[in-house]
Formats: C-alpha cells, sequence, structure tokens
C-alpha cells in the first residue's frame, strides 16, 4: 500500500521531492510515535469527525469512506463493500475532500496544507443572533484565559519549589 501510495503521490506532484516508500514510512511512524494533540490539530479542526478523531477512534464507515475517496479518486473498481466504500465517481465535497489542479498547488507555494483547497463544509445556521453569540463566546475566552493565567501561575510556583524557576 505503501508503495503505491508513493508511486501516486510523485505522479500527482512530479516536481516536489519526498514522497519515497521510506519517507512514506518515517511519516506513519512519526505520526504513531507522536500522537500529539497539537501536531495534529488543524488536521483535527478541518475533520468532521472531530470527535472521532481527537480520541484516536475512526468507526468503519469513516475508514470505508476515505478508503472508498481514496479509490473512487484513482478510479478503481469498489475496493469495499457497503454504500460508503464503494468507489464509485469521485466528487469534490467541501470540508472533506477536493480534487487540486497542479496549478493550484504552485499558486499556493506547493503548500499542501488541506484547508487551502477543501475549504469547509456547508453549515447550518444555529440559530443565535450573531452580536449575542460573540458576546457569549468572548465572555467563556474571557474566563479560560483567567483560569490558564492561574494554572500557568500554580506550574511556575511548583517548578520554583522543585528547583526549576527563575
Amino acid at each position: 500500500m505503501i508503495d503505491r501510495l508513493s508511486a501516486d503521490l510523485r505522479d500527482a506532484f512530479p516536481e516536489t521531492r519526498g514522497f519515497s516508500p521510506r519517507n512514506l514510512e518515517y511519516l506513519r511512524a512519526f505520526a504513531a510515535a507522536w500522537p500529539d494533540h497539537a501536531i495534529v490539530q488543524w488536521v483535527v479542526a478541518q475533520s468532521p469527525w472531530r470527535q472521532n478523531l481527537i480520541h484516536g477512534e475512526l468507526l468503519d464507515a469513516d475508514v470505508a469512506k476515505f478508503a472508498g475517496t481514496y479509490h473512487a479518486r484513482r478510479g478503481d473498481k469498489p475496493a469495499l463493500s457497503g454504500a460508503e466504500g464503494n468507489a464509485g465517481e469521485y466528487a469534490d465535497v467541501p470540508g472533506f475532500c477536493k480534487r487540486a489542479t497542479l496549478e493550484e498547488i504552485r499558486k499556493h507555494g506547493h503548500v499542501l496544507t488541506p484547508g487551502r483547497y477543501v475549504g469547509a463544509e456547508a453549515v447550518e445556521a444555529d440559530g443565535e443572533p450573531f452580536e449575542e453569540k460573540m458576546s457569549r463566546l468572548a465572555a467563556t475566552l474571557r474566563e479560560q484565559q483567567a483560569e490558564a493565567a492561574k494554572l500557568d501561575a500554580a506550574i511556575a510556583a511548583n517548578l520554583k519549589e522543585l528547583g526549576y524557576g527563575g
């Protein structure tokens, strides 16, 4: 699978280096060794499966959707059974997948951050007026910042007590 993915990436991005099977294995090993939420935060923020990704859980339907989209994009025959997993016609889906052209990638300086291309899925209005929502969110942010300052002070005090403070 890694060899095939490597070949596909090199075919799709011939001017970009670093898609060797060895490098992809290193990336996979890195992801397994450093499952730090901060590292993958931007990916999680763009994913409709946020809660599952944060907890490291993907449902079978999620995996089938990823695989089905991958195979549909490649034009493969259906690789999985079930409606979600069948590789049918590929279509761009805002917030999930987009077939970016090499010209689009060049335009973005070969930066491959998914959000530049995929965008965000359409979200229905929640009915809360904007001004009320912003006031509520700003108040929540101020409370969280105050709590963070208290926690930072407690951590600094504990480090100083242990001989590591300034």
